[in-house]
């Protein structure tokens, strides 16, 4: 009890020292017919329990608007909502402003209207009754609500009945009580400690949240072993969860206003199993009262017929059982991890692919349903893990890397001489590159086959047993009901972050996701550029196709397949040509297009540019350029390439071995009865033949002036530049190529901002206008500018373009 105690009155003298923000208000307590709005940040970092260790931070800002109905019904909505993330920030207790993360500008428009679903919750004597959502709603929107709505409850009644009452002659008078209520995290056990001024009206609540005492909570994985291999002390079980909120309160318990909320609530736990390393997720939400007065917003009256409570809803997270059926139809059965190391001038790249192996694979499909959950835990773990690391040491960690792994050989020669084979190769395989292969028996996980090759020889070893089970992934997950079918917007996030692989077409040339350059001749037939092979269902998940229309023009038809969805590209003598399922979508400047699975944007009037969860295109009626999901590495077939991150197997033909370029090429081929080619063009060598780096760019050279094509007109953007010292903007946007090839500019005054070059803010920015330029400062972007320190406005002379080369890829 005493250190909930402290805990409380330390969070309490925490809240009252926060920055406060300039307000109107005109009620002192919460009225019928009253409206009153409340600005929520919310604040939520993850990242090993370790001081000084970088955390996954999460950045919300809200407002929220409130209104008192008839009776004990309060209506509450959220408004001006605002999403930031970062990477980079060490573990913080305190709330980092917004300038400091990178906001998330391009927040789906479902998802905007999800989180704006008003809601309504009975309110008596501070306490949340029965919560009322919006029909439609989802879990994961109403999750956040909750947590908002849950930062309001205060017993405001209890005091009277407190258990004790603590002062002393220089102290204001203390008191707590003990109450069983139900919150976000469960129905547990509560402690109040409430301190009244004298001298003032407000007065200090701070709640504690009792985890020892709880009847119910959300499930959390593996939150009864505390494991921490780095942590120097012991975790104790109280330790592992503790929530704290602090009140300040004006008025009386029948007629009372709660100016702000403070909540910093901690976990720990396993993510995977409660052997693994513990994870810290750490939440610091603040409300604070901005307006109290007449009422000003319309909020709409929730109709529903379903009454929920404010405990946390894990129904988009897991079903109440998901069936071994459910685990053979699952899509993705796979695990992608890529990473890169840099040490000084030594650099080492790291690409993990982990799966099921053809056996794991074949024992799925055998067994029955498994209504047991260690049993199904079983069937879906991955046991088979290719391994790539490309390295580029100096010549000191190299030699310690050779005589470690010379060591390594040794140890395995003496110990284990019948099950370990070392081979050399006449023939050195790619220099500075090591492939490993993993094979883990995937139940008790503590036999392991491997196999790792050097550049100069390969190391083999069967049925080497391990001390200790090994902690294997799985793809046990449970499938969201027609009402979660929608991705969260988190996931939607992870899944565009993680499109890093490129695979570009131009002309006769195709570099594929694993940069390997080759010839190529299109045909009057499609040819698969990328597809979905990994799919166990009938139909791939997309296709995207191209052919060619005109011989004297270069010029392409592009179409992208996505389920039902067929979007069709090309170039005519009036221009690019869309068709969104044979509809037309014309162009207008910065036009854009949103559907339920993909977006369609129009960056000129001659390049557009489709978007998807998986697969991301741009086309200018001639070149082309791809960037897939990491969730398809091994799962893509086509003329990119296997995207396997092996450039000397890239060419695998459409039944999966490996050809010849030609017949590679020819494989691909979509022949239909409108397919019409000549067979002589897959009989010239030159036509397709792979394109070496350096010959590449002796081809450029010599080419330049013939690869120049008709000139594309430049778009209005805002650019920035850097000089030394200091980072600039165009206060308006100017005229720019969006390749980056001019071919006529001039210079003209502009007015700019500069900030220093050591501004993160700056920087950041930086980077996200070269990677996706914006034709006009947003407002939030603009306002964040001008609060920067240092800020100047000047003028200067800034290069504008006037006539563009095409659009190169």
């Amino acid at each position: 009890m005493k250190f909930f105690i402290v805990l409380a009155l330390l969070g309490a003298t925490l809240a009252t020292s926060h920055h406060s923000i300039e307000r109107n208000i005109q009620e002192t307590s919460f009225r019928t017919g009253r409206e009153y709005r409340y600005l929520f940040n919310g604040q939520l970092s993850a990242g090993l329990p370790i001081p000084s260790t970088p955390q996954g931070i999460t950045r919300l800002q809200t407002q929220v608007t409130l209104q008192l109905t008839n009776g004990n019904t309060v209506r509450m909505q959220l408004q001006k909502i605002r999403f930031a993330v970062s990477q980079e920030e060490t573990n913080s207790m305190k709330m980092l402003p917004f300038e400091k993360f990178e906001e998330v500008d391009n927040m789906d428009t479902e998802h905007q209207q999800l989180l704006s679903m008003p809601v309504e919750f009975e309110y008596e004597h501070g306490l949340i009754g029965e919560l009322r959502f919006t029909h439609g709603d989802q879990a994961w929107s109403e999750n956040i609500k909750r947590a908002v709505v849950n930062m309001l409850q205060v017993n405001i009644l209890k005091k009277e009945k407190h258990e004790g009452l603590e002062k002393s002659d220089n102290q204001e008078p203390t008191f707590s009580f003990t109450n069983v209520e139900r919150t976000l995290e469960g129905e547990c056990e509560v402690l109040y400690t409430v301190e009244e001024s004298k001298k003032q009206e407000e007065q200090r609540w701070a709640k504690s949240i009792n985890f020892d005492k709880c009847t119910r909570r959300p499930y959390i994985h593996h939150v009864q072993t505390p494991v921490c291999k780095d942590c120097k002390q012991t975790l104790e079980q109280d330790k592992m969860s503790s929530t704290v909120f602090n009140y300040n309160i004006t008025g009386t318990p029948s007629n009372f206003l709660i100016n702000s909320v403070e909540l910093r609530s901690q976990h720990l736990f396993a993510p995977i199993t409660e052997k693994h390393q513990l994870i810290s997720a750490y939440t610091l939400n603040t409300l604070e009262l901005i307006y109290a007065g007449e009422q000003k917003t319309e909020i709409k009256q929730v109709r529903s017929e379903q009454d929920s409570d404010l405990i946390y809803n894990q129904e988009s997270e897991w079903a109440e059982q998901q069936t071994v059926e459910e685990l053979k139809e699952q899509k993705y059965r796979q695990l992608v991890v890529l990473g890169e190391v840099n040490y000084g001038e030594n650099t080492l790249k790291i690409n993990i692919n982990g799966q099921q192996s053809p056996e794991q694979k074949k024992w799925v499909k055998q067994i029955e349903q498994a209504p047991e959950h260690e049993t199904l835990l079983e069937a879906a773990r991955l046991d088979q893990y290719q391994a790539v690391c490309e390295f580029d040491f100096e010549q000191k960690p190299a030699q310690y890397f050779n005589r470690y792994w010379s060591l390594v050989q040794a140890y395995l020669r003496s110990q284990y001489p019948w099950t370990s084979r070392i081979e050399s190769r006449e023939e050195s395989s790619r220099k500075n590159v090591v492939r490993a292969l993993f094979n883990i028996e995937p139940r008790q996980r503590q036999t392991v086959n491997m196999t790792i090759e050097t550049p100069m020889e390969t190391t083999a070893l069967e049925r080497f047993e391990l001390p200790f089970q090994l902690p294997t992934a799985q793809i046990h997950y449970q499938p969201r009901n027609n009402r979660f079918e929608e991705k969260p917007f988190f996931e939607k996030m992870v899944r565009h972050a993680s499109k890093q692989a490129k695979c570009a077409i131009k002309s006769t040339k195709i570099q594929t996701f694993d940069e390997v350059t080759y010839r190529n001749q299109f045909t009057p037939c499609y040819s698969v550029l990328a597809k979905d092979c990994g799919s166990e269902e009938k139909e791939p998940r997309f296709v995207v196709l191209m052919k060619k229309i005109n011989e004297k023009k270069e010029w392409k038809n592009m179409k992208v397949l996505l389920g039902k969805q067929e979007i069709e590209m090309y170039m005519s003598e009036q221009g690019l040509v869309c068709l969104v399922n044979g509809e037309e979508l014309e162009y207008q400047k910065d036009t854009q297009m949103d559907k339920k699975q993909f977006n369609l944007i129009w960056l000129n009037k001659n390049t557009i540019k489709f978007d998807s969860d998986d697969v991301t295109v741009q086309f200018d009626g001639v070149n082309a350029r791809i960037h897939l999901s990491a969730l398809y590495r091994n799962q893509q077939c086509g003329l990119c390439g296997h995207y396997d991150n092996e450039k000397e197997t890239e060419f695998f033909d459409a039944e999966n071995k490996e050809n010849t370029i030609p017949k590679f090429a020819k494989s691909f081929l979509y022949q239909d009865s409108k397919c019409d080619y000549e067979t002589e063009i897959f009989e010239k060598e030159d036509n397709f033949r792979r394109v070496e780096r350096e010959q590449e760019q002796d081809e450029q050279e010599i080419n330049y002036e013939e690869s120049r094509r008709e000139q594309d007109e430049p778009t209005e953007q805002v650019v920035v530049f850097e000089r030394e010292h200091e980072i600039c903007f165009t206060q308006k946007p100017v005229s720019r190529c969006e390749n980056g090839k001019s071919q006529e500019t001039k210079k003209q005054k502009t007015n700019v901002y500069c900030l220093p070059s050591s501004n993160s803010w700056a920087r950041r920015q930086m980077r996200e206008i070269r990677r996706e330029p914006f034709t006009q400062w947003p407002e939030h972007k603009l306002s964040n500018l001008r609060e920067q320190p240092q800020m100047e406005e000047r003028v200067m002379r800034v290069a504008v373009d006037q006539k563009c080369e095409k659009y190169d890829y």
